[in-house]
């Protein structure tokens, strides 16, 4: 096996690779549902504790508000790690392309050398 054949196989798993990470789960929706929950259950806590102690419910207020950042951020790291995939992906398919053109020439120029050593040899 040549070195375009390896190189071939490995980008091959690595574009499979990256197509399963990107289809494993909706997290757009997993993330919304997150999201969703966490203000929900937050703005819950903020008014039943707003008629306890005003102090508390702010409290409260901003700890689900940095909740509610922490999860955005995360959400953007994830979308990153999913643009690179992406990437990974459309480089890997550019690279087998190419590597299966240069093979393919090859093979045709092995051909082509095959056939005219018998000639050659006719002569």
């Amino acid at each position: 096996m040549n070195i375009n054949n390896t190189l071939i196989e490995d980008l091959t798993q690595l574009r499979d690779s990256c197509s399963q990470f990107l289809s494993s789960k909706d997290r757009d929706q997993a993330y919304s549902v997150i999201y969703d929950n966490v203000k929900q259950l937050g703005t819950q806590e903020v008014i039943r504790t707003k008629e306890e102690d005003e102090n508390i419910s702010e409290h409260v207020a901003s700890f689900v508000n940095k909740l509610l950042s922490m999860i955005n951020n995360i959400k953007k790291m994830e979308d990153f790690s999913m643009q690179k995939a992406i990437a990974k992906i459309e480089l890997a398919d550019e690279i087998i392309s190419k590597a299966s053109l240069e093979i393919e020439r090859r093979q045709l120029e092995n051909q082509l050398d095959d056939e005219e050593d018998p000639q050659q040899l006719d002569e």
